[in-house]
């Protein structure tokens, strides 16, 4: 018993670190900045822009702040263009703490001058409502098992 309890370890073990030495690798090898030879000149302001790129948050909206390490879901987000206002659905994913990015989110989107409405917390799930000027925004925050999945809902207040 105690062999296969130790056996059993060790399988756990080699499987983790290879899933993690795989996923390091393919992220290496899908790395476009990686993959691209360049003159020592153009080395360094290549690495500056991209120093200043990381500085800044991710918009798929210009006043919408998202966190580099969600990673936006294609298929399930969609936006349209009204009177020269992005709105929609933006889906992401990411290995991250729920809490952690809902307090991020919070305070990104009030220094983006977003008017925190409400928050409600329910087990993994938090939800923010934001509004600003004629838009309202409702935030999802889903933590799963392995992803957290960040859902951010954009619209116009209607004012009828």
């Amino acid at each position: 018993m105690k062999k296969a309890f130790t056996v059993f370890t060790l399988l756990v073990f080699l499987f983790t670190a290879s899933a993690v030495y795989c996923q390091e690798k393919s992220a290496q090898d899908t790395n476009p900045v990686a993959k691209k030879t360049e003159t020592p000149e153009n080395k360094s302001n290549k690495k500056e822009e991209l120093k200043e790129e990381q500085l800044l948050p991710h918009r798929d909206i210009k006043d919408i702040p998202v966190p580099y390490l969600m990673k936006l879901d294609k298929d399930n987000t969609y936006l349209i263009d009204v009177k020269g206002m992005k709105l929609g659905l933006l889906t992401y994913t990411g290995r991250v703490d729920g809490y952690s990015l809902a307090e991020n989110i919070k305070a990104n989107f009030i220094e983006e001058k977003w008017n925190l409405q409400s928050m409600q917390n329910y087990k993994k799930t938090v939800s923010l409502s934001f509004t600003k000027e004629d838009r309202i925004c409702n935030v999802f925050i889903e933590e799963g098992f392995f992803n957290t999945r960040l859902e951010i809902r954009v619209s116009v207040i209607n004012t009828n």
